[in-house]
């Protein structure tokens, strides 16, 4: 690439791309700072075949081919295109070998890096981004398997055909699943009306229920989701999957959990974004994540209680040498 790209020009970059669009400009902006540009010439191997991938690429400027057990599949120039997700989100080894087919500039994303050294926000930003593609790539073939369906009786259609829809979408779904459950953060897909799609283990485990309700509303109460008081109920629009659907912005909300499960209570972070149904609605749905942050809070607050301990010890002192002269 001839020319040094700012950081702002970059996210205008990523933006390009459908998944990036949803999130703010300074959260895009924390993730051009924590990722690369990498440069390759004509014929350089990006992504070999069959290796364990931490990158995730988006072509700035040049084009790509790829190829899988020696054969060509296709190539990929438009300024966007991601390269070597899934590989990033299934955690299994790359399927096809990334060729440069010319000179090429690349914004590389390592996962790694990602998760160790950046906030809270953009790891969550980075989860979210697997969801969406995931969603994205199940979507397309569960459609490819309805357009199958629905052509059975018009086209000839070989059981080949059907099997390997049939396959990809088995495929799909269970990476989706192993992402999920994978991952120790609690994470929560809900629809359009406000229902859970599916949850994964950690969730469950966080807040100490085993049986989700399916109906948002009714967490405050099934689950033991309290305000910051930690007795009041907290409020069915404060719930942060219900926040996102009603304002349509990032929802982040710290919440007090305590059931029969968790009797003497826990601290969960939750934050929620709009999960984008393009395909199968023009409605949007949610993505919640949770974790577990009692342990922080408690060293929050013996650090405020410390500072205002020895505020007081100096108010006293200054006090009684006041006197004393």
């Amino acid at each position: 690439m001839k020319e040094q790209l700012s950081k702002i020009q970059l996210v205008e970059i990523i933006k390009k791309e459908k998944v990036f669009q949803q999130f703010e400009d300074s959260a895009l902006l924390e993730l051009v700072e924590l990722s690369l540009i990498e440069h390759f010439m004509t014929g350089d191997v990006i992504i070999p075949e069959n290796i364990e991938n931490d990158k995730i690429y988006l072509i700035i400027d040049g084009e790509v081919d790829v190829f899988a057990d020696g054969g060509y599949i296709l190539t990929l120039r438009r300024q966007g295109d991601l390269i070597g997700e899934m590989s990033v989100i299934s955690k299994n080894p790359t399927t096809a070998e990334v060729r440069a087919r010319t000179e090429i500039s690349l914004f590389s994303i390592s996962d790694s890096l990602i998760r160790s050294k950046g906030s809270v926000e953009v790891v969550l930003l980075l989860n979210k981004i697997c969801l969406d593609i995931l969603t994205y790539k199940l979507t397309k073939t569960t459609d490819k398997a309805k357009d199958f369906d629905n052509a059975y009786h018009d086209l000839t259609m070989t059981q080949a055909e059907l099997a390997e829809s049939q396959g990809d979408l088995k495929v799909s779904t269970g990476i989706l699943n192993s992402v999920l459950e994978s991952m120790s953060d609690g994470v929560v897909v809900t629809d359009e009306q406000g229902f859970v799609l599916l949850h994964n283990h950690a969730f469950a485990d966080i807040v100490g229920i085993k049986e989700i309700p399916r109906e948002v509303t009714k967490w405050s109460k099934a689950l033991g989701f309290y305000e910051s008081d930690e007795k009041t109920y907290l409020g069915a629009d404060s719930i942060p999957a219900v926040h996102i659907k009603k304002l349509g912005t990032t929802a982040f909300k710290d919440v007090f959990v305590k059931n029969e499960n968790r009797p003497t209570g826990i601290w969960i972070q939750a934050s929620s974004n709009k999960l984008d149904l393009g395909l199968i609605s023009e409605e949007h749905g949610a993505v919640t994540v949770i974790r577990d942050v009692t342990a922080k809070r408690l060293e929050r607050d013996s650090l405020i209680k410390a500072k205002e301990e020895a505020e007081n010890a100096a108010q006293a002192k200054t006090n009684f040498l006041s006197v004393m002269s």
